[in-house]
């Protein structure tokens, strides 16, 4: 899934965005206005969607999708849907990251072997010639 920034900063925001959507006005999120961003995961916790992206720091980052438009709806055939009775409800991506609570975890917590394994994803992607599109 491929995605392109509506902003570069927080600064839209009103002060009851932490609320909404996680963000206040002044949060950094490290992404630059019109770039496309691969989206590596996708996850709905509390009711709120986000992506996981790599942002400009060259960091896995989740941030939401209220940031982004969708450019690309196609998901690599190797991901999986797992949902779940805590939150997150519900994780869309490389089964590393959407097995279980404790692998999702793990990723958001930045743990080594959890970003190790998200690494060794992203050097092997490679295009997918039949991308499963939904629309």
């Amino acid at each position: 899934m491929v995605v392109k920034s509506k902003y570069s900063d927080c600064r839209h925001l009103d002060e009851s965005s932490f609320e909404k959507i996680g963000c206040f006005p002044e949060s950094e999120i490290h992404i630059t206005k019109n770039k496309e961003y691969e989206a590596y995961a996708i996850a709905s916790f509390k009711q709120k969607i986000s992506l996981q992206i790599i942002n400009d720091l060259e960091l896995p980052s989740w941030l939401p999708i209220c940031f982004f438009e969708v450019c690309d709806n196609s998901l690599p055939p190797d991901w999986i849907c797992n949902f779940f009775d805590d939150e997150p409800k519900m994780v869309i991506g490389p089964s590393f990251i959407a097995k279980d609570i404790k692998s999702y975890n793990s990723m958001v917590e930045l743990e080594p072997d959890a970003v190790a394994l998200f690494w060794e994803g992203v050097k092997g992607c490679k295009p997918n010639p039949k991308p499963i599109v939904h629309k």
